[in-house]
């Protein structure tokens, strides 16, 4: 029995491991996509989207600028906002690796996100905190930043 768990525990582990790709894939294929720059953001979005991306070009830098001054702390590289309509939840994530990147899913509103004001804007801030306050660095961090990429922070180590 043992022989049998350990064999099948061989097959199914890169199974696991490729789970999170199959979560991967952000837009249907192909789907075109267009780029808004602020000072700060990268702004991905599809056709669909546009009206999204403009409005959030119109204030992500401000929302930089409040949170960077709020906790001292600077992000170096430029930030991708990635804006997908493909997806039926209302939400987002910011991923660390392979570099700091922000997805917002571009949906109708959920029940649970009328009490914001403004639901983009307090997902995005939300966002754009967890992104700013994983860039701190210290010591030795920036050089090791410089050689291999943003996801070198010692607060992944925390």
């Amino acid at each position: 029995m043992k022989v049998f768990r350990h064999k099948l525990f061989v097959f199914l582990f890169p199974f696991l491991l490729w789970a999170p790709l199959a979560e991967a894939q952000t837009f249907k294929p192909f789907t075109r996509l267009f780029v808004v720059q602020t000072a700060h953001f990268d702004i991905i979005y599809p056709a669909q989207s546009r009206p999204t991306a403009l409005r959030l070009a119109s204030f992500a830098d401000s929302v930089y600028d409040e949170i960077s001054s709020l906790l001292g702390i600077t992000v170096k590289d430029r930030i991708p906002v990635t804006i997908t309509p493909d997806t039926d939840q209302f939400n987002g994530y910011m991923n660390p690796f392979p570099y700091t990147h922000i997805v917002l899913f571009d949906t109708p509103m959920d029940i649970e996100w009328t009490t914001f004001q403004d639901p983009l804007r307090s997902l995005f801030l939300h966002e754009l905190t967890h992104a700013i306050s994983l860039n701190s660095r210290g010591g030795i961090a920036p050089f090791l930043h410089d050689i291999f990429g943003s996801w070198v922070t010692p607060t992944l180590l925390t």
